[in-house]
């Protein structure tokens, strides 16, 4: 798991360059380099890997100072997890990044699968109560009520979603 993390983080700090940030057109954002000690990138072999990503998640965010929050990651990581098994295709991949923001440490849970999105929308707190009986259907909606913010990204003409929480731990002045 740290050989794969390495080499990503090797493949991040390559495209960055000499600079310290670049932008990629194509990707339409900044990377930017990431501590090896900030970043955790793991594969999913199957739907039993769920539990063991829910405590990676919560012992990485205790690592990191985040512990407040590891609690409402790890429910979110497991959803997301169960989307992608139950929804996409493999490989699942789990990466976790702590970076800095504007209100304190934050971390980055993003799962990454084979599959492709179906365009469904995130479904509001009225579908969800009317639906209260369905067995299913609340894995964003949970997502998106604990976490600070939540992306999805999806390639419009391979295969691959990209499932993005982000908690930000508040640091008082």
């Amino acid at each position: 798991m740290r050989r794969e993390a390495r080499r990503l983080a090797r493949r991040m700090l390559t495209a960055v360059g000499p600079s310290l940030t670049t932008y990629v057109p194509d990707r339409a954002r900044w990377i930017m380099p990431v501590p090896l000690d900030r970043l955790v990138v793991t594969t999913l072999p199957g739907p039993t890997a769920v539990a063991d990503a829910r405590r990676l998640t919560v012992r990485t965010l205790d690592q990191w100072g985040l512990a407040e929050r590891s609690s409402d990651a790890a429910m979110v990581v497991s959803e997301l997890a169960g989307n992608a098994f139950r929804h996409g295709r493999g490989p699942v991949r789990l990466v976790l990044r702590c970076e800095p923001s504007a209100y304190g440490p934050a971390a980055a849970c993003t799962v990454r699968d084979a599959g492709r999105w179906t365009g469904a929308q995130i479904p509001d707190r009225a579908a969800i109560e009317a639906a209260a009986c369905d067995e299913g259907g609340r894995g964003l909606y949970i997502a998106r009520e604990l976490a600070d913010s939540l992306t999805v990204r999806a390639a419009r003409y391979r295969p691959g979603t990209a499932v993005t929480a982000t908690f930000v731990t508040r640091v008082l002045a």
